[in-house]
């Protein structure tokens, strides 16, 4: 589904991202870990183009990212999603409005088609008695699931999730950490999740990988992730407190 072939990325004179091999299945949830500044989120603009590698290929659906004409480039965006870590959301448009948004920008559909999927989709994330609110009227928590439900409503393959528990309480983590979980299961979406959030990573992916200085240094299931013999790993996690899965 997804490819990163020997990917290396260079910005500012800096390597960022250094010979990165991965391999993300189709349906697959796939959580991306390491501390700040190792090439996380520079990694997940890679698989949306809006970065594009100094060597190496990122590969989607048998399509080199890289080479894609800007039509095509602009049609693969639009089978994504993008959860980006603020949420993103425009402040002078209502909840409704901002889910509508990509089903406006990227669609011919009427109107009513429109109102009728973005209501689907914030039905979805229980959000339906709250599509006429300002995001100004609306809670970080709240912001965040508006946003997951504009990243839903074009139905795409992939969604993209940065830091989705940023600056959320332990419990609104939790309940966003179960919408990710259910979206996947009812939509079978390939998820990509880059988090600091260690709960997140081992609760609800299939496989977690760190990245360290740029490389990729484990790929495996939780279960595994916490049973390294990777000193790295193991100072990582142990920083984050103790898990159980």
């Amino acid at each position: 589904m997804i490819k990163f072939e020997n990917v290396n990325k260079n910005l500012g004179g800096k390597r960022i991202l250094k010979d990165i091999n991965l391999h993300i299945k189709k349906g697959e949830l796939f959580a991306l870990v390491g501390p700040s500044g190792t090439g996380k989120s520079v990694l997940l603009r890679h698989i949306i183009g809006l970065h594009n590698p100094t060597s190496g290929k990122v590969i989607v659906d048998n399509m080199d990212i890289a080479k894609l004409s800007k039509f095509k480039l602009e049609k693969y965006r639009a089978n994504c999603g993008v959860l980006f870590q603020s949420g993103a959301l425009l402040n002078w448009m209502t909840v409704e409005d901002n889910v509508a948004l990509p089903l406006i920008e990227k669609t011919k559909l009427s109107a009513k088609e429109i109102t009728e999927k973005s209501d689907e989709a914030l039905d979805m994330l229980g959000l339906l008695d709250d599509r006429y609110k300002m995001p100004s009227e609306i809670s970080g928590g709240m912001k965040k699931r508006v946003g997951l439900a504009r990243a839903i409503v074009t139905n795409p393959d992939i969604i993209l999730y940065d830091e989705p528990t940023s600056g959320l309480d332990p419990i609104m983590s939790r309940k966003i950490d179960e919408l990710i979980l259910s979206l996947k299961e009812k939509l079978n979406i390939t998820s990509v999740v880059v988090t600091h959030d260690m709960q997140t990573a081992l609760t609800i992916s299939d496989r977690v990988a760190m990245i360290n200085q740029g490389e990729i240094i484990e790929v495996s299931t939780p279960k595994d992730f916490l049973n390294t013999n990777n000193k790295t790993v193991q100072a990582f996690t142990k920083a984050y407190g103790q898990f159980s899965i």
